[in-house]
């Protein structure tokens, strides 16, 4: 089985190549008795069967990274040693010592040769005392990931805790074993762009090597991009600032009365105080509206004042017109 595993892998990548070069070059005969798509088969059948060692399947990148073919899984599915993995970690942690915990996470995550990328802070407002909280993105070396998170539970009370991995192992190898295919191909048109003869030979063979370069280089991006992600672990961290730190176990019926009373006494105890710091503070406010409603008394009054007198003044003056006119009539019946 691992023979015909062996022997598919070496004609598959030489199907490859072998059409890359096909599709680039339409028309080798101006090569003379040089057969292009013979030596490149054929060097790459090469370079492809040497990676067998009689023991599975095993090869070494440019970077040093070795990949162990050591069998098949279900269905087929090679089983690779050296595993490729991507960790993520989320956690909500809560604390009444928030700037004590900043500073201390900090010197924790410089200490294990992380670092931070990413931070938002939000402070209570003047109006809203909800407390104060922080996001963190945090990337971590892969091997110190457990140890932050323990350092995080110590230090905080964790409310919330999700961890991920995800495998990218056979999709690195695969994009890997693209790229040295890509790089094999661009040795090859290397070799005959020095041997070709005509301008035309000359133009399609730059033209496929920028091709396989700008595919090569997105290739790389990729891989640095894995390599990146599966070396530094991720740690989403979200910190809260409370009053009371969340009970972690469910407490019993006298613990509950003990706390629910006590609660509720600190809660009247608050409002007295908080309406106390309420009155003095409203002082400035309660001198202006009261110098406003005494100013306003006080006109009123005025008001009211001369009103009443200018109505008594109307009240007395008809009452001498009604005498005058009286004494006037009696005046006159007496003179008949």
């Amino acid at each position: 089985m691992k023979k015909y595993i062996r022997l598919g892998f070496t004609a598959v990548l030489a199907a490859v190549i072998a059409a890359g070069c096909g599709n680039s070059i339409s028309n080798t005969s101006s090569f003379g008795q040089y057969n292009a798509m013979d030596t490149v088969v054929a060097e790459t059948a090469a370079a492809a069967s040497s990676f067998d060692n009689g023991m599975g399947m095993e090869y070494k990148n440019e970077a040093g990274y070795e990949e162990e073919w050591e069998g098949e899984a279900e269905e087929g599915t090679p089983i690779v040693s050296n595993r490729k993995l991507i960790k993520t970690v989320s956690m909500e942690v809560e604390t009444e010592e928030f700037d004590s915990l900043i500073s201390k996470l900090q010197s924790r995550i410089s200490g294990l040769g992380g670092y931070v990328e990413s931070s938002s802070t939000n402070n209570s407002s003047y109006y809203i005392n909800n407390g104060r909280y922080a996001n963190y993105v945090i990337r971590i070396p892969a091997d110190q990931l457990e140890e932050l998170v323990g350092n995080v539970s110590e230090l905080a009370n964790v409310t919330r805790k999700e961890e991920n991995v995800q495998d990218i192992t056979l999709r690195y190898v695969d994009i890997e074993s693209h790229k040295i295919a890509l790089q094999t191909e661009q040795e090859r048109l290397l070799v005959l762009m020095e041997r070709a003869e005509t301008v035309e030979d000359l133009i399609t063979i730059e033209s496929r090597l920028s091709e396989i370069r700008y595919q090569i280089q997105s290739y790389e991006s990729t891989l640095r991009t894995y390599d990146n992600q599966v070396n530094y672990s991720t740690l989403y961290l979200s910190i809260s600032e409370v009053k009371k730190l969340t009970p972690q176990e469910e407490p019993g019926v006298w613990k509950r009365i003990q706390e629910g009373f006590t609660e509720n006494l600190e809660d009247v105890v608050t409002g007295v105080r908080d309406f106390f710091v309420g009155v003095v503070v409203a002082v400035p406010y309660l001198v202006v509206w009261g110098a406003v409603l005494f100013l306003g008394y006080w006109i009123g009054r005025r008001v009211i004042k001369k009103r009443n007198r200018e109505k008594g003044e109307r009240k007395v003056w008809k009452l001498r017109k009604s005498k005058s006119q009286t004494d006037e009539k009696e005046q006159s019946e007496k003179k008949e």
